[in-house]
């Protein structure tokens, strides 16, 4: 069982999301993935796990705010596996090209809007895009974004709600 748990708190990822994301690397085996939004790490430890345990593949993670992530990611056993940078995912350096995105940081429509322009030219013929904290809310950035975008994808009702979009074929 993976037990990340001392890394939740009140703005965190819940168990099934996170095991949710643990069994989608676990299964899609992407080499080279990209989070934003790493918050206390969480979520890259289940990233970074799934990873471990498919023997390849680096999640390069960023946040422009410093909690302790790289402690985390080390204690955890994954400093192999997890890239931690201290910044914006906008100003993340490119350098390669990416299996499996995880939209998470900063939740304004623009903001999203942003990322996914971002990385969208680095993204493999197949990656996978997950956004989280889709909540069904009227006003909701993520979800404005997406149909900004006119992504199709495929609801994940989790308690935070995400989204999938398949970049293949596009």
């Amino acid at each position: 069982m993976l037990d990340f748990e001392h890394l939740r708190d009140t703005d965190a990822m819940t168990r099934e999301e996170g095991e949710f994301l643990y069994g989608l690397v676990r299964s899609i085996k992407p080499n080279f993935c990209v989070e934003t939004g790493t918050h206390k790490g969480l979520s890259s430890c289940y990233i970074g796990q799934a990873l471990k345990d498919n023997g390849a593949g680096v999640l390069h993670t960023c946040d422009p705010v410093d909690l302790m992530q790289d402690a985390a990611i080390a204690t955890a056993g994954l400093a192999d596996q997890v890239k931690f940078h201290l910044t914006r995912g906008v100003d993340l350096p490119g350098t390669g090209t990416i299996d499996f995105l995880f939209i998470d940081g900063f939740h304004g429509m623009q903001d999203v809007l942003d990322e996914f322009v971002t990385f969208r030219p680095r993204l493999a013929e197949n990656a996978i895009v997950a956004f989280h904290d889709c909540d069904l809310v009227p006003h909701c950035g993520v979800n404005q974004a997406i149909d900004h975008l006119g992504l199709p994808t495929v609801w994940i009702p989790t308690k935070n709600r995400m989204r999938i979009y398949s970049h293949r074929n596009v």
